[in-house]
């Protein structure tokens, strides 16, 4: 039955005997349990193989037998020696089942693995865990090979039993969660059986969370996600698992290129859920979608069986499109009114009356000088174009026939604009295009792709100008649409092709997902090769070479410049275009910088300059060129011609554009560069920041969506830290306060504008206490981009308004040091400043502020050591810290904190022992826990060197929160409202139940019996904001994250509660607030500064004081400190005294770290927010 092939040995016969009597007793034992048979069995079996070389053919055999009955012999015995020996002859018969015995290499391997981890179990060996996790990966394999679907299921039935046995920061927790899920979806596929979806869903996302973003594993991890999303729809059926399925694939696509084998799988699947969605929903952009995601695979798929699949779902998406519309004019319109170009006017605009056909002769004429300046961009034809537009729009008997004046006028404005730069020829273009294509369409389909066009390059010239997201995604549904319209042989496909590349690229600058950069490329390079004339062959060319410059600079790859540039001279040999031009001029600034060439430099600094000799002065082109030129002079060193040139731009410049941003800070920066050197004076460096930071302002403002604001503040990090480093070293450190409080938190800021108290206006001018009442009232996040633009310029308009009123000249003007001050009623406020030009420490009191520089600490290094302690709080990715090491790493943290920070401040201000101090650092440092910092080992002498054993320490993001938290309470703080969610809600997945919460929930009702619960599916989103209003203090018990689009939030039992949803609440009375959630006061890593999480939304929301979490905290911990901390707060008479709620955590940490001090990731992560 077994054996090697080979020559047979003298002990042949022995060994026979031997297996023979092992096999007799074994089957004895089997049946009969007894002890006898099994030691005879075992001695057999031993015989057996001591008999067998390491060669010989029975080998095999007597290793299956004899680890048989050592393995039953501990089943019967409990003896661990029995079962390590079983696992160790098992062992070796995985090897040889691999080469010799392929047919038993599944059984052999399923026995091996649930032996080791019942040894493991038994013994804590995680070694044996490891090895049972990794044999369900080769059992995974195995099925697949073999086509034996039945060890898909062994394997995520090993993984199930193995993976909560190793530690939960084992470093391979990530791949095996993956692993399982993959298993799953194999055993799915193969069995048809969808039950075990949910569960694979539930690891894979484990996996993701568990995943570090730069993670290699997490492309991988992502197209699985999106298969078991793509069966999960099919199984259930509902649009929201549809959403969520292509959500899932398009997320995939941003980790592969266009071309990648990946990919065209993916684009596959995702043209299928797309078509899907059409049935359901009849959106016709999911149908456009549908179409380009297919064609994009064909064109790089190479499997036939996937080609023939993306060729039939593309002929199902022409069925469904099906036959167009017939043409549906307005009445009393003939088809020739709609192009008549040889059909002159015969009287002016304004005797035209009742006249259709003399009214269709005029637009006639507009078309044609619209055709006319295209080809000679004289300035006058536009004039006249805009003109007679608008005056044609004022001819009474017009009615429905609008749309012949909007398809020529709305383009000819937006050249205007182009131009001159005037904001409401676009904003016109834009209501006037829009009107014709998606509010009264009035021709066929494929007759309003040009003004589809139109439309979309209008919208990416407002994103432009605004920078408002929702521009570009409405451009891009357009172009697609555009694309879908119109024949591949009609030179408008190319445009349509160019048009949506360049939408993409503007989507891909701004979100950063790269699968729209692959994509613009590869449209770019169909684009050039369908064109067929000159004009359209050079424009191709340059829109390549622009896509080509983006790469590189995400990828740094010099061969993608290089082409680049050759692109554009290609262009530029064709067709004499200022785009193409300015574009090569940058792409040669970039190169130059890049490899120190300053032939590429000079070449792009005479680009700029021909430019700038050119276009019309308010052209956004010559913005464009005016700060190229400057950034080329500074690349060469000419920092004195680069300022000038920047001061005469910002002088002259008044919009919120990017340009005007970005020179503002290069100037700033260069002004810095010179007062380094001794050239300059640091004033004049303070003053070009603040200019920076008043231009921030603008360009983020009120009228862009959050997720827009956000982003635009990660391009410019830093200027507040930078500008108050040049005020503290121009002397200046009541400026330099000013700068940190009015430079960050920016998005809250302008929250807390709403909030502003309008009694004192409301006594003095009430009407326009009244407009900015109802203005207030108005705000939601999830108004139209229009509503919430309107909305936002008539707040500008009435502050604007009051601000002319005696008294109220700095109504919501930023506040004074004077005013400023104040937030340290209670105790000094120690804000940390982090800057590449220098570190400080600015204690501000009642008094004044003192400077404790902080020459230990650089910006470098502190962005370095705060990457390593995120990671390391973190616990993310597939080969990380084990725990004790990560304890050892924030150990060493918190002393490093108390190095260069903390004990230079403690000594210098020589505060009492147990005073309160309140902390506000920024840069990487506001990520950091202070309050933790010092030396906490018990051996580490002397002691007392940690900020715990000194002050009560609270944090705040700005002294204005601060000050904004001591607000007057309308009432005494009665009322507790507990949310707690034991079971991990249904739309989040890889995260565990937390039975903590429904102990909280008891403890808080026995200690205050009036206790309002929200608990289980009652702790809706709803429910709970409206609670939030009734009750002075909340204590939240559940889960903390963030959402699939990136927002900070608290999963409640119905839906996240976000914090956009939050910040929304104005309450009067709010003054307490617990999160007993991970991970709620931790901030963006990208924009530290602006305090991006729950802890702030609830303080900004109304909440007087918040006690909240940096990072993951242990179910355990959770309840204790809860029991903790309330039993400190509260008084003799059984009440809740919120104000002690400062020195009730302080308490409560100090015993935490009494009784686990080596572990500072239990007891470091809780922070005070407020009063």
């Amino acid at each position: 039955m077994f054996g090697r092939r080979g020559k047979r040995t003298d002990d042949g016969d022995r060994i026979g005997n031997a297996l023979r009597e092992a096999r007799a007793w074994l089957e004895s034992s089997r049946e009969s349990q007894r002890r006898t048979d099994i030691e005879q069995a075992v001695a057999a079996g031993t015989k057996a193989l001591r008999l067998c070389g390491p060669e010989a053919p029975e080998r095999f055999a007597a290793l299956l037998v004899l680890s048989e009955a050592r393995a039953l012999r501990h089943a019967v015995t409990t003896s661990i020696e029995d079962l390590q020996t079983a696992v160790e002859l098992h062992r070796e018969l995985v090897d040889l089942s691999a080469t010799e015995h392929p047919d038993m290499s599944g059984p052999v391997l399923r026995t091996f693995a649930f032996l080791s981890l019942r040894l493991g179990l038994l013994t804590g060996g995680q070694r044996h865990i490891e090895d049972a996790a990794l044999t369900a990966r080769e059992l995974d394999e195995l099925a697949g090979r073999t086509d034996s679907p039945q060890f898909h299921a062994v394997a995520a039935d090993l993984l199930a039993q193995a993976t909560p046995l190793l530690p939960p920061d084992h470093p391979d927790r990530a791949a095996l969660a993956a692993l399982r899920a993959s298993a799953l979806l194999s055993w799915v596929r193969q069995s048809a059986d969808p039950a075990p979806l949910d569960d694979a869903l539930e690891e894979i996302e484990r996996a993701l969370r568990l995943c570090a973003p730069d993670d290699p594993n997490r492309a991988p991890f992502l197209v699985i996600h999106s298969e078991i999303r793509a069966l999960l729809y099919h199984r259930d059926g509902s649009l929201e698992a549809l959403n969520a399925s292509i959500e899932a694939h398009r997320t995939a696509l941003d980790h592969y290129s266009a071309d990648h084998e990946v990919s065209t799988r993916v684009l596959h699947n995702l043209g299928r859920a797309l078509c899907q969605r059409y049935e359901l929903t009849e959106d016709a952009a999911d149908l456009d979608n549908a179409a380009h995601s297919l064609r994009l695979a064909l064109e790089h798929a190479t499997d036939p069986q996937l080609r023939d699949l993306l060729e039939q779902a593309l002929e199902e998406v022409a069925e469904l499109r099906g036959p167009e519309p017939p043409l549906a004019l307005p009445p009393g319109v003939k088809l020739k009114f709609l192009a008549a170009p040889g059909m002159h006017p015969r009287r002016p605009i304004a005797e035209i009356g009742d006249d259709i056909e003399e009214f269709a002769r005029h637009t006639a004429t507009l078309s044609m000088l619209l055709d006319q300046y295209e080809r000679t961009r004289e300035p006058e034809l536009l004039e006249r174009i805009c003109a007679d537009g608008r005056a044609l729009l004022q001819v009474p008997a017009i009615g429905d026939e609008r749309w012949l004046v909007g398809r020529t006028l709305g383009p000819a404005l937006m050249r205007r604009f182009e131009t001159t730069g005037d904001s409401a020829d676009l904003d016109e273009a834009i209501e006037l295009l829009h009107e014709i294509v998606v509010e009264e369409p009035v021709l066929r389909p494929s007759y309003l792709a040009g003004d589809l066009m139109n439309l979309a390059a209008a919208l990416i010239n407002r994103f432009l100008r605004d920078r408002d997201g929702a521009d570009l995604d409405q451009a891009i549904t357009h172009c697609r649409r555009s694309v879908e319209l119109t024949d591949d042989d009609r030179p408008e496909f190319v445009h349509s092709l160019n048009t949506l590349g360049t939408a993409l690229i503007y989507r891909f600058e701004h979100h950063g997902r790269r699968f729209d950069l692959d994509e613009a490329i590869e449209l770019g390079k169909t684009a050039l090769a369908r064109s067929t004339t000159q004009p359209e062959i050079a424009h191709a060319h340059s829109n390549l070479g622009n896509r080509l410059l983006e790469r590189f600079r995400l990828d740094r790859d010099p061969a993608d410049l290089d082409t680049a540039v050759d692109h554009l001279r290609t262009a530029l040999d064709s067709y004499d275009e200022p785009s193409y031009l300015l574009t090569l001029a940058l792409c040669l600034h970039e190169r130059g910088s890049h490899n120190g060439d300053r032939g590429d430099l000079q070449e792009a600094l005479d680009h700029f300059r021909t430019l700038l000799g050119s276009l019309p002065e308010r052209a956004p082109l010559r913005q464009t060129a005016r700060l190229g030129s400057a950034q080329t002079l500074s690349s060469l060193g000419d920092t004195e011609q680069a300022m000038a040139v920047l001061t005469e731009f910002v002088r002259h410049d008044r919009g919120s554009s990017f340009e005007r941003m970005d020179a503002l800070v290069l100037l700033a920066r260069l002004h810095a560069k010179r007062a380094a050197d001794g050239l300059d004076d640091w004033r004049s460096v303070a003053r070009a920041f603040a200019g920076a930071q008043e231009q921030l302002q603008l360009t983020i403002w009120r009228g862009l969506r959050a997720p827009d604001r956000r982003r635009l503040l990660t391009r410019w990090p830093a200027i507040a830290n930078d500008g108050a480093a040049a005020a503290l070293s121009a002397g200046e450190p009541e400026w330099a306060v000013e700068m940190l409080d009015h430079g960050r938190f920016l998005w809250w800021g302008q929250v807390l504008d709403t909030r502003t108290d309008l009694s004192a206006l409301q006594a003095a001018h009430p009407e326009l206490a009244d407009r900015l009442a109802a203005l207030r009232a108005q705000a939601a996040e999830d108004m139209s981009a229009g509503q919430r633009r309107q909305l936002a310029a008539d707040w500008d308009d009435v502050v604007a308004t009051v601000r002319t009123r005696p008294g109220f000249e700095r109504f919501l003007l930023p506040m004074s040091f004077t005013e400023l001050k104040e937030a340290a009623t209670d105790g000094p406020v120690v804000l940390v400043n982090v800057s590449r030009y220098r570190c400080d420490a600015l204690v501000v009191t009642l008094d004044d502020v003192q400077v404790v520089p902080l020459p230990e600490l650089t910006a470098d290094d502190a962005a370095r050591r705060t990457r390593e302690y995120l990671t390391v709080v973190a616990g993310t990715g597939t080969g990380g810290l084990s725990a004790g090491a990560r304890e050892q790493a924030l150990m060493a943290y918190l002393e490093w904190l108390w190095d260069v920070v903390a004990e230079p401040v403690l000594t210098t201000m020589s505060v009492p022992a147990g005073a309160r101090l309140w902390w506000c650092a920024n840069g990487p440092l506001a990520l950091s826990p202070l309050p933790a910092a010092g030396y906490h080992d018990p051996d580490d002498l002397p002691r007392g060197r940690t900020v715990l054993d000194r002050v009560v320490s609270s944090m705040t993001p700005t002294l204005r929160s601060l000050q904004y938290s001591r607000r007057r309470a309308v009432a005494d703080p009665t009322g507790m409202l507990v949310v707690a969610c034991e079971r991990r809600p249904d739309y989040i997945t890889g995260l565990p139940d937390l039975p903590s919460a429904t102990r909280e929930a008891a403890l808080l009702r026995s200690r205050f019996p009036d206790t309002t619960t929200l608990e289980g599916e009652a702790a809706t989103t709803t429910r709970t904001t409206e609670a939030l209003a009734e009750h002075a203090c909340a204590h939240f018990a559940c889960h903390g994250g963030t959402t699939s689009t990136g927002e900070a939030a608290l999963f409640l039992s119905d839906a996240p509660l976000t914090l956009i949803h939050l910040a929304q609440l104005d309450l009067d009375n709010a003054h307490l607030a617990v999160l007993s959630a991970c991970r709620t006061a931790m901030g963006d890593a990208d924009l530290p500064d602006e305090a991006h999480h729950i802890a702030a939304a609830l303080q900004v929301a109304g909440f007087r004081h918040v006690v909240s979490a940096l990072w993951d905290i242990g179910d355990d911990t959770a309840t204790v400190v809860a029991d903790h901390l309330y039993r400190e707060l509260t008084t003799d008479e059984g009440t809740l005294d919120p104000s002690r709620t400062a020195r009730a955590l302080h308490a409560v940490i100090h015993e935490l770290r009494r009784q686990n001090p080596y572990q500072p990731s239990r007891w470091a992560p809780f922070i005070h927010l407020g009063q």
